[in-house]
């Protein structure tokens, strides 16, 4: 039974997920959801009684299993400059997934309409990737391979960067940016506009040097 319960939260965190890019947090009610996941609005309410929690429950899953992936699974065995090209290149690759268009929803909704979403979005969403690019970056500076007068600023401008391209990849028409780029260069693009050319070069082939690795495994 309570396997049962999981797959019904699982399947129903999906389809909120799926209407939210649909139709928007103003959008969402019980029955839409529950005619999305296939299951009795009846089950929905009485495992969510409030439509908002269930869309707080499925954003922060979401996130964790995107954003947080992206974050957490660096390899640890490997210099700074592999980590931070890696660490660009996999958080632009899940700022591309379809979940975040549904996410990126979520940006200009009304606090005290919808729940803690502004804490979720800056807790969840930014502050962890803020955190772990200030880290390599902050390491990258104190073994001399950056030289940067205020390394927390240039993290945060980099997460701020692949952010707007994830706003402009989902919604072109509503975010449009000065410089576009094709989907496979804003990785590198941002490395080389946040850092210079020179850095940029060491951490494109660092990164690179890892992932033959990792191939030839």
């Amino acid at each position: 039974m309570d396997t049962d319960f999981s797959l019904d939260r699982i399947r129903l965190q999906m389809a909120t997920l799926s209407e939210l890019g649909v139709v928007g947090p103003d959008g969402l009610t019980p029955e839409r959801i529950a005619g999305r996941a296939e299951l009795p609005v009846e089950l929905l309410t009485s495992l969510y009684p409030e439509v908002t929690s269930l869309l707080y429950e499925a954003v922060e899953n979401a996130i964790e299993q995107t954003i947080g992936r992206a974050v957490e699974e660096l390899p640890v065995d490997r210099p700074a400059t592999a980590r931070l090209g890696l660490l660009t290149h996999r958080l632009w690759g899940a700022l591309q997934l379809p979940t975040m268009a549904s996410i990126f929803r979520l940006v200009d909704v009304d606090e005290d309409r919808h729940g803690a979403f502004e804490h979720l979005l800056e807790e969840m969403l930014l502050s962890r990737p803020r955190a772990a690019f200030r880290t390599l970056v902050a390491e990258m500076v104190r073994s001399g391979e950056l030289r940067l007068a205020n390394p927390e600023h240039k993290a945060y401008v980099m997460v701020a960067l692949l952010f707007a391209y994830g706003l402009w990849f989902h919604f072109p028409s509503i975010y449009p940016l000065f410089t576009p780029q094709q989907p496979d260069k804003v990785a590198s693009h941002v490395l080389l506009v946040s850092l210079g050319p020179e850095a940029h070069g060491r951490i494109m082939a660092a990164a690179a040097a890892r992932s033959l690795e990792h191939a030839g495994q």
